[in-house]
């Protein structure tokens, strides 16, 4: 005797199939632990692609906490680096230079704190190139925060110490200029939070862009 199969609507299909989707996505981005590379324009507009993370330490960060892209797409995902040529260009050679701190890596870190608005004010105060905030301000004697001499001085400064802190580790320094350098510590290396990864992988992108740039050296 047959057996006639109960009536089901075409629809019960969708939700299996997008399921389905959402697993092998999920796969997929568990077992990518290779550095992420980014696209970016040469002078003459053709492509390039370059790591947008320089550091083994950072990698091996990103594999750490590699669960989190169960939620989040891509933790460090940044879209296209530009180079840019800023006003601030001789200034920022000058100070890192006194400083003896790489100026590749400063002008890495005020592109992506404020993209070169020397006014620019986040919204939890930090304010200037480097962004910084009142109690950094402060410990480097800054007056005026909107001044970019000032600014980039107590940044730099600031930014030396951190790589003091941490062995001239540039992916560590940059992290803890995010997330503060007791965040680092207590997880003994780049904290798991989505915008510290994304702002590492960022400004060592950035500086890796600046660094063949020989105006910065």
């Amino acid at each position: 005797m047959s057996v006639t199969p109960p009536n089901r609507s075409p629809f019960w299909i969708v939700p299996t199939l997008c399921v389905g989707a959402w697993l092998v996505a999920i796969a997929g981005l568990l077992t990518n632990t290779g550095a992420p590379r980014e696209a970016v324009p040469d002078r003459d507009g053709s492509q390039r692609v370059i790591p947008i993370t320089a550091s083994p330490t950072l990698d091996s960060q990103l594999r750490r906490v590699g669960a989190a892209r169960t939620t989040i797409r891509e933790p460090y995902f940044i879209g296209r680096l530009y180079a840019v040529n800023s006003e601030f260009d001789p200034l920022i050679r000058e100070i890192s230079y006194a400083h003896d701190v790489d100026a590749a890596l400063v002008k890495a870190v005020v592109h992506a704190e404020s993209a070169f608005v020397s006014e620019a004010t986040s919204l939890d105060g930090a304010r200037g190139l480097m962004q910084l905030m009142p109690g950094t301000a402060s410990r480097y004697a800054v007056q005026d925060l909107d001044d970019p001499h000032q600014n980039l001085r107590a940044g730099v400064r600031h930014l030396k110490y951190l790589l003091e802190q941490f062995d001239g580790d540039e992916s560590l320094a940059v992290a803890a200029y995010n997330a503060g350098e007791y965040a680092v510590k207590r997880f003994d290396g780049i904290p798991p939070y989505t915008e510290t990864l994304v702002y590492v992988g960022k400004v060592l992108g950035l500086r890796s862009l600046y660094a063949t740039n020989t105006e910065m050296h």
